[in-house]
């Protein structure tokens, strides 16, 4: 490896990927050469940028409707997209509005960290403010809400910070970083963190640039985990990953081999304990098993015992304007009256009528989930019958 620009036009070792390459330096050799999947929420999130890129400087909405052709997707832009973006541009609308006697924006701007002995981190910053002498604002733009990022002492900000600050960083009196992230399931849509010049440097030359040295060695270590290995592009042809879950297999669930799932419930929580930990990274790794065999079989190579069929047949109308015909002759109503949804009718309604038909919702707890206890959330305990769906 040598840290130079790849055909995608990202560094293999750019901001968005340093928090799990500090975790596993290996990563970086072992993805090398294999070509990134796409999914239809990252081509949403891409087009979402995009919208508050043009929108920041100064261009108009595109119309709801307007489908955008990104990757192998065509991604609609409806409202809800744009009432996230509009959450991103009134915040930057807030920054821009900070009195200062001279300032410097840049929106998409790249920025690359050659001045701290990375060159080969290099990427491209949603928005950065800067107040001179005063407080260097960077902003990261999350469309995804399957995820919830937070912004304290996050490595993406602050190797953007490092980048937009340049040799300038020592001038400043705070390092302002924030995640905006209007759809976040955490109700939080901005998330700020505030850091000095001094800490940001020291976690320069004790974290970021040892790491990248280690990366781009001929001898990264990989050390597979939860968060990075759940988006490793080789998770699939990863031995580390492999090994630990093998040990895993073998050490941990060694004991109860012939336990049947029905028999769960005989184990005790001390063993639970034991076990549960490692399930993540074990079905992470099943999953990607699974992904490298059907796409093995989708291109017409042989997987010894296993071939590729079609799935439960789907019927639909091949003419809908024909059918509607046809059943209105036969004394068929063709349509269904259905309600809309309470997210699909906000997203049509306007900002004050939205205020209104708040009174006309009834709000259910979501499905209880399993979390850190790390998790802001506060915990909930509960008589076991409302267990009885989670159970199933």
């Amino acid at each position: 490896m040598n840290g130079q620009q790849v055909d995608n036009g990202h560094s293999p070792v750019g901001p968005s990927s340093i928090a799990a390459i500090i975790l596993c330096p290996g990563r970086v050799n072992l993805c090398e050469g294999i070509e990134d999947t796409t999914s239809f929420a990252a081509a949403e999130g891409t087009v979402a940028h995009e919208v508050g890129e043009n929108k920041l400087n100064g261009k108009r909405y595109p119309k709801i409707g307007t489908v955008i052709k990104e990757d192998e997707y065509e991604i609609t832009v409806d409202k809800g997209m744009i009432d996230a973006v509009k959450v991103y541009e009134q915040h930057i609308k807030e920054l821009r509005g900070i009195p200062s006697k001279s300032k410097e924006e840049q929106i998409e701007g790249k920025v690359n960290l050659d001045i701290f002995g990375a060159p080969e981190v290099w990427g491209t910053v949603d928005y950065s403010l800067s107040l001179p002498f005063k407080t260097l604002y960077i902003r990261d733009y999350k469309h995804g809400q399957g995820v919830t990022v937070a912004a304290e002492e996050n490595p993406q900000l602050m190797a953007y910070a490092l980048g937009a600050a340049g040799a300038m960083l020592e001038t400043y009196e705070t390092i302002n970083m924030g995640i905006v992230q209007p759809r976040s399931r955490d109700g939080e849509q901005i998330k700020i963190w505030e850091t000095t010049p001094k800490e940001l440097l020291a976690w320069a030359e004790d974290v970021l640039k040892p790491t990248v040295n280690m990366a781009l060695s001929d001898n990264a270590p990989l050390k597979p985990g939860d968060k990075q290995c759940q988006w490793c592009r080789a998770k699939d042809i990863c031995p580390a990953l492999a090994q630990e879950v093998l040990k895993t297999a073998q050490k941990d669930f060694a004991e109860f081999a012939d336990f049947q799932p029905d028999q769960v419930d005989a184990l005790s929580i001390d063993d639970v304990e034991k076990i549960y930990p490692k399930l993540k990274l074990m079905s992470t790794w099943i999953k990607a098993i699974e992904a490298r065999v059907f796409n093995t079989l989708a291109i017409g190579e042989p997987v010894k015992g296993y071939k590729l069929v079609h799935g439960r047949r789907a019927r639909s109308w091949s003419d809908e304007i024909a059918a509607t015909r046809f059943l209105k002759d036969s004394g068929i109503d063709p349509y269904e009256l259905k309600l809309l949804t309470p997210a699909k009718a906000e997203k049509l309604l306007e900002k004050e009528q939205k205020k209104e038909v708040k009174a006309l919702i009834s709000v259910s707890e979501g499905k209880p989930s399993i979390v850190s206890e790390k998790d802001k959330r506060e915990a909930i305990t509960t008589a076991a019958d409302d267990f009885a769906a989670f159970k199933n």
